[in-house]
């Protein structure tokens, strides 16, 4: 009786996974094209240039600017520096915060509920509910705290073009060859 039951449970959940792998469109499997590093351009003019950067090339560097959709290319002799948004540290810093304090304030509720326990205090069906506050508050202000503080962290990287000897701007450029979208 049992194993009939269990096969037909598995049976239902085969087919539960066929129809949705048969439902689901391709492009949730394919890969997505990374996008390049939000750029801050400022010329030797004083204009300021914001876009993706889409690729580098000989010398000059090609973005995208949202704005007008427009792929202008900036001559390398013209920029005074770039400032490089590099990824946010939110999401890891959300993270560890919930790690952090999540933990021992699920800790905190288990002694607590141990305590009223042997003090008779709580039934067992208290128990539960007291633990999950404890730790949902203790994971929430982990969530925000680490957010806040990742985020804080998160900086744009300026690197000077303007005076600087070749060598040093084709190291500059190399960097940046690896942050844009195309990489050839």
């Amino acid at each position: 009786m049992k194993r009939r039951k269990v096969a037909q449970i598995f049976q239902q959940f085969l087919i539960a996974v066929i129809v949705f792998l048969l439902i689901c469109p391709g492009s949730l499997w394919a890969k997505r094209e990374k996008a390049g590093a939000k750029i801050i351009v400022t010329k030797e003019d004083g204009q300021v240039v914001k876009g993706e950067l889409l690729k580098i090339e000989e010398n000059s560097l090609v973005l995208l600017i949202y704005e007008t959709l427009s792929k202008p290319s900036i001559s390398i002799d013209e920029i005074d520096y770039i400032k490089v948004s590099w990824k946010s540290k939110a999401g890891k810093g959300a993270k560890i915060g919930a790690l952090v304090l999540g933990i021992p304030a699920f800790a905190i509720g288990i002694v607590l509920c141990s305590i009223a326990r042997g003090l008779e205090e709580m039934s067992r069906r208290e128990v539960i509910p007291v633990v999950a506050i404890f730790g949902g508050i203790g994971t929430g202000a982990g969530l925000l705290l680490g957010a806040g503080i990742g985020h804080a962290q998160s900086d744009y990287k300026k690197y000077q073009l303007k005076g600087e000897l070749p060598s040093q701007i084709k190291k500059v450029l190399k960097k940046l060859k690896k942050k844009a979208r195309f990489k050839d």
